[in-house]
């Protein structure tokens, strides 16, 4: 479905889809991601939705998505991201956040995802980064944060990233 002209994802389209293991929506004109709207598919490991109008994401529209590993949301208009809006992504291990607008990271967004091994969010116009923001991402080995414009570490901002091998 890349490369189209859709504009809207409505809750339920993909009932029925639980054998899908990939979505590829990149190219599109989606704007908003309504919570749920990924409700059924059980077996899906990678949703691309890179290339869109997204603004903005909504604790609990990943919600039912376990079995998901890649998540690439890069060259957006993300502004903002809900603390919980990863819940329940257990099994996410690259989650792609490149190329948006986003300004803040609040401490607790990647809360639950101790099995991720790459965060991209190159390219945004992060500023700060606080101590706590990365908490329990115990598994990660790939953070990208280049192109973005951060004045301040604060002390202890990387604590708990032991196994970090690529900033």
């Amino acid at each position: 479905l890349n490369g189209n002209q859709i504009g809207n994802l409505e809750t339920g389209v993909f009932n029925g889809l639980s054998c899908v293991v990939r979505i590829d929506l990149n190219g599109n004109q989606i704007g908003n991601l309504e919570t749920g709207v990924f409700n059924g598919l059980s077996c899906v490991v990678r949703i691309d939705l890179s290339g869109n109008q997204i603004t903005n994401l909504k604790t609990g529209v990943f919600k039912e998505l376990s079995s998901l590993i890649i998540l690439d949301l890069s060259n957006n208009q993300i502004t903002n991201i809900e603390t919980g809006v990863f819940n329940g992504l257990s099994g996410l291990s690259e989650l792609y956040l490149s190329n948006n607008q986003i300004t803040n990271i609040e401490t607790g967004v990647f809360n639950g995802l101790s099995c991720v091994q790459r965060i991209d969010l190159n390219g945004n116009q992060i500023g700060n980064l606080e101590t706590g923001v990365f908490n329990g991402l115990s598994g990660l080995y790939e953070l990208y944060l280049s192109g973005n414009q951060i004045s301040n570490l604060e002390t202890g901002v990387f604590n708990g990233l032991n196994c970090l091998g690529k900033l």
